[in-house]
């Protein structure tokens, strides 16, 4: 099963990512952000919301995958300087 209730913004962003699951079967999942490279760059455990500051990472594409029990969906991000 997929996620299908979710928001994901400020999407371009510049420091603050928001993830919010809406889906109230999911009681956790975990947020995970790659390089285009595919290159794990950071893993977080999130429950309903969550906050990720990008801040640290250059000007660029970025895949956010959130994992759970019930499944797995991809979002591409894109990281803008301020």
């Amino acid at each position: 099963m997929i996620i299908t209730s979710y928001k994901i913004y400020p999407n371009p962003v510049n420091h603050i990512l928001s993830i919010e699951l809406n889906n109230s079967n999911l009681s956790e999942a975990e947020a995970q952000l790659y390089n285009s490279i595919g290159e794990k760059l950071l893993s977080q455990n999130c429950a309903k919301e969550k906050t990720i500051d990008l801040s640290q990472f250059k000007e660029g594409i970025y895949v956010l995958r959130i994992v759970s029990a019930t499944g797995s969906q991809s979002f591409k991000i894109v990281k803008a300087n301020n």
